[in-house]
């Protein structure tokens, strides 16, 4: 591309921040169009634009139903204190690096940030520098209750005990589906440093003296996995009257483990939690050399 005279950058870490940031300089002198479908770019246009910039625009790569998003006319309508918090918005409900909350989508998010003053409050410490890890995870506990529609003072916990005991009483249905409930604290906690991590990758330049080891990934091999939970997803007890007689895989939802949105385990009496499609693989040691990472 370079010898018939474009000019293309090539992203050291996260390419939407260097697509976002070439755009926003480009766009203090011309006036400039990002052509596009990640909803990380239009965030991060929208975080990153200058007041004074030319015209920007994000514009939707589709030949149908193509969407042109005017960024500067976006943020006059959003107002700047709702722009400075898209970033959380979007991280805590899934993007490409977090995962996505089970019935809870960006509009419900964007509805909170205009009408629950509290909730800002609480999103705005995932844009700060020097959050602490206990502050995140307190933070982002609180704002997922109020996303699920938690009451106040109300822990997460708490709510999904009081959401599985509605559903169970109000259910036709054979079981309920673990999906549908809030995440349990522990695994709420690992996805709000994920989140954490992400926005200040967005966001700030320091980002690179953040260990993502320390924010809800641990290496294995040479790939970044996400720490669903160190924690077991129900007692022992539990987990031994849950258990799968499956002889193939374990790879459908006639599966009872999978079905219950658990793991097999040595319950099981076939598979004994080691070889199939739902067994966890992801091993977590407390080892020396973490800090090294």
């Amino acid at each position: 591309m370079d010898n018939e005279g474009f000019i293309s950058l090539q992203a050291a870490a996260d390419a939407d921040v260097l697509i976002a940031s070439t755009a926003v300089r480009y766009a203090s002198c011309y006036p400039t169009v990002v052509v596009g479908e990640d909803t990380d770019v239009l965030i991060l246009l929208l975080f990153h634009a200058e007041e004074n910039s030319k015209p920007l625009v994000f514009q939707s790569d589709k030949i149908r139903k193509s969407k042109v998003w005017d960024i500067k006319k976006t943020k006059e309508l959003l107002g700047n204190e709702i722009v400075d918090l898209l970033p959380f918005i979007h991280a805590i409900t899934g993007c490409d690096t977090t995962s996505r909350l089970y019935g809870i989508g960006k509009k419900e998010g964007l509805k909170r940030l205009r009408e629950n003053a509290f909730f800002r409050e609480l999103a705005s410490v995932f844009l700060k520098q020097d959050a602490t890890s206990d502050d995140v995870i307190q933070s982002g506990q609180s704002a997922l209750v109020i996303l699920y529609g938690g009451e106040t003072g109300e822990s997460l916990d708490q709510l999904r005990y009081r959401k599985i005991n509605h559903k169970v009483l109000t259910n036709s249905l054979s079981c309920v589906h673990v999906q549908s409930l809030p995440p349990t604290s522990e695994a709420a906690s690992q996805h709000c440093k994920r989140a954490y991590y992400q926005i200040q990758e967005w966001t700030n330049d320091s980002v690179h003296m953040l260990s993502p080891s320390d924010w809800g990934w641990v290496l294995q091999g040479t790939s970044l996995c996400p720490i669903r939970t160190i924690l077991p997803p129900a007692p022992d007890n539990l987990l031994h009257v849950i258990r799968c007689k499956c002889k193939s895989g374990c790879d459908t939802r006639r599966c009872t483990c999978r079905k219950n949105g658990l793991d097999c385990s040595s319950a099981c009496s076939e598979c004994k939690g080691l070889n199939c499609s739902n067994c966890k693989v992801l091993e977590i040691h407390e080892d020396e050399d973490d800090s090294d990472i």
